[in-house]
C-alpha cells in the first residue's frame, strides 16, 4: 500500500487514488506526488473535521477578542480594514459557490502594480 504524507498527517492510499509524478524544479529529481482523486465527501470530512473545527474555533475566538478590545477603544484604520477583510472572508466561506479558496486568495492578495520591485525596494528607481 502507498502511504502519502500531507500537512494533516499520513494516509494510506487505496486503488481509487491516482499516483503521478510531477516535475521538480531544482535538482532534476522527480519526487512522487500523491494526487488524491476520487475521495468521497465522507472520507474528506472524516479526515479533516477535527483540524477544520479547531481552525474555525480559533477564528471565532479571534473575532471575540477583537470585539472585546474594540469595545474599550475604537480600532485604527488599518485594523478596521483588516477586520473587514476577515468578515468578507467568512462570507465567502459560507457561499455554496465553487473555488472558495481561490476567492479567498484574491481577497487577501495585493493588487498588481507594475513598479512593484521599486515599491518593495528590490531595485533602484528608474531614472526616467
Amino acid at each position: 500500500s502507498v502511504v502519502a504524507e500531507f500537512a494533516g498527517g499520513r494516509a494510506n492510499l487505496e486503488d481509487s487514488y491516482t499516483v503521478r509524478r510531477s516535475p521538480w524544479h531544482g535538482d532534476g529529481e522527480q519526487p512522487l506526488v500523491e494526487t488524491f482523486m476520487n475521495r468521497s465527501g465522507d472520507t474528506i470530512v472524516g479526515e479533516s473535521f477535527l483540524e477544520v473545527r479547531a481552525k474555525l474555533l480559533e477564528v471565532a475566538a479571534t473575532f471575540d477578542r477583537i470585539d472585546r478590545s474594540a469595545s474599550d477603544e475604537s480600532l485604527g484604520d488599518d485594523a478596521t480594514a483588516k477586520r473587514e477583510l476577515l468578515r468578507q472572508a467568512t462570507e465567502i466561506l459560507l457561499t455554496e459557490e465553487p473555488n472558495r479558496a481561490e476567492k479567498l486568495q484574491h481577497l487577501f492578495s495585493r493588487t498588481y502594480e507594475s513598479n512593484w520591485r521599486t515599491a518593495m525596494g528590490l531595485t533602484a528607481p528608474d531614472p526616467s
